[in-house]
Protein backbone atom coordinates (compact mmCIF):
# COMPACT_ATOMS: atom_id res chain seq x y z
CA UNK A 1 0.00 0.00 0.00
CA UNK A 2 2.79 2.15 0.78
CA UNK A 3 4.46 1.81 -2.53
CA UNK A 4 1.12 3.15 -4.41
CA UNK A 5 1.11 6.15 -2.36
CA UNK A 6 4.43 6.95 -3.33
CA UNK A 7 3.60 6.08 -6.70
CA UNK A 8 0.57 8.77 -6.59
CA UNK A 9 2.68 10.86 -5.29
CA UNK A 10 5.35 11.10 -7.32
CA UNK A 11 2.80 11.52 -10.31
CA UNK A 12 1.10 14.14 -8.83
CA UNK A 13 4.60 16.29 -8.17
CA UNK A 14 5.81 14.91 -11.88
CA UNK A 15 2.54 16.16 -13.49
CA UNK A 16 1.61 19.21 -11.47
CA UNK A 17 -1.84 17.45 -10.65
CA UNK A 18 -3.03 19.29 -7.36
CA UNK A 19 -4.69 17.50 -4.66
CA UNK A 20 -8.15 18.83 -5.40
CA UNK A 21 -7.53 17.86 -9.05
CA UNK A 22 -7.00 14.11 -8.05
CA UNK A 23 -9.94 13.99 -5.59
CA UNK A 24 -12.12 15.41 -8.75
CA UNK A 25 -10.37 12.85 -11.05
CA UNK A 26 -11.26 10.14 -8.74
CA UNK A 27 -14.77 11.13 -8.33
CA UNK A 28 -15.34 11.20 -11.79
CA UNK A 29 -14.26 7.94 -12.12
CA UNK A 30 -16.68 6.82 -9.85
CA UNK A 31 -19.33 8.21 -12.33
CA UNK A 32 -20.34 11.05 -10.38
CA UNK A 33 -22.13 13.78 -11.86
CA UNK A 34 -20.23 17.39 -11.92
CA UNK A 35 -23.10 18.82 -9.98
CA UNK A 36 -22.96 15.68 -7.39
CA UNK A 37 -19.01 16.24 -6.76
CA UNK A 38 -19.54 20.22 -6.90
CA UNK A 39 -22.54 18.97 -3.87
CA UNK A 40 -19.74 16.13 -2.02
CA UNK A 41 -16.90 18.55 -1.67
CA UNK A 42 -18.94 21.74 -1.28
CA UNK A 43 -18.24 23.65 -4.92
CA UNK A 44 -19.81 25.32 -7.19
CA UNK A 45 -20.36 23.65 -10.07
CA UNK A 46 -18.08 25.83 -12.17
CA UNK A 47 -15.47 24.94 -10.18
CA UNK A 48 -15.26 21.58 -10.24
CA UNK A 49 -15.48 21.69 -14.33
CA UNK A 50 -12.48 23.81 -14.11
CA UNK A 51 -10.61 21.35 -11.67
CA UNK A 52 -11.54 18.79 -14.66
CA UNK A 53 -10.33 20.78 -17.67
CA UNK A 54 -7.25 21.71 -15.31
CA UNK A 55 -6.62 18.25 -14.59
CA UNK A 56 -7.55 17.14 -18.51
CA UNK A 57 -4.66 20.11 -19.87
CA UNK A 58 -1.94 19.01 -17.65
CA UNK A 59 -2.58 15.24 -18.52
CA UNK A 60 -2.55 16.50 -22.42
CA UNK A 61 -6.19 14.42 -22.64
CA UNK A 62 -8.61 15.97 -25.09
CA UNK A 63 -12.13 14.50 -23.09
CA UNK A 64 -13.11 13.28 -19.98
CA UNK A 65 -12.73 9.32 -21.41
CA UNK A 66 -8.86 10.54 -21.94
CA UNK A 67 -8.99 11.71 -18.38
CA UNK A 68 -9.53 8.30 -16.30
CA UNK A 69 -7.62 6.67 -19.23
CA UNK A 70 -4.83 8.27 -18.03
CA UNK A 71 -5.26 8.15 -14.29
CA UNK A 72 -4.90 4.19 -14.94
CA UNK A 73 -2.04 4.49 -16.72
CA UNK A 74 -0.12 6.69 -14.40
CA UNK A 75 -1.21 4.60 -11.71
CA UNK A 76 -3.00 6.90 -9.66
CA UNK A 77 -6.36 5.22 -10.15
CA UNK A 78 -7.12 1.02 -9.80
CA UNK A 79 -10.32 -0.53 -10.66
CA UNK A 80 -11.53 -1.15 -6.88
CA UNK A 81 -11.45 3.10 -6.36
CA UNK A 82 -14.21 3.27 -9.04
CA UNK A 83 -16.19 1.51 -6.43
CA UNK A 84 -15.57 2.71 -3.33
CA UNK A 85 -17.38 6.36 -3.17
CA UNK A 86 -16.46 6.95 0.72
CA UNK A 87 -12.64 5.48 0.40
CA UNK A 88 -10.72 8.44 -0.36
Amino acid sequence: METNFKLQKETITQWGITKREMEVIKWISSELTTTQIASLLHLSYHTVNSHRKNAMLKLHVKNTAGLIRRGFELGFLSINEGQAHGDW
